[in-house]
């Protein structure tokens, strides 16, 4: 678990915008999933 919990750290710390990070997480895991961080 630590090292997705790191490289997701890295992606927020690189993100300036929660698209940003929505997209860079999608580029890396290679997952179309809109709301990924969203909750009901």
């Amino acid at each position: 678990m630590t090292p997705h919990v790191n490289s997701i750290l890295i992606l927020m710390k690189s993100s300036n915008f929660v698209v940003e990070l929505r997209w860079l997480v999608g580029q890396q895991r290679r997952v179309d999933r809109p709301n990924l961080f969203e909750t009901k």
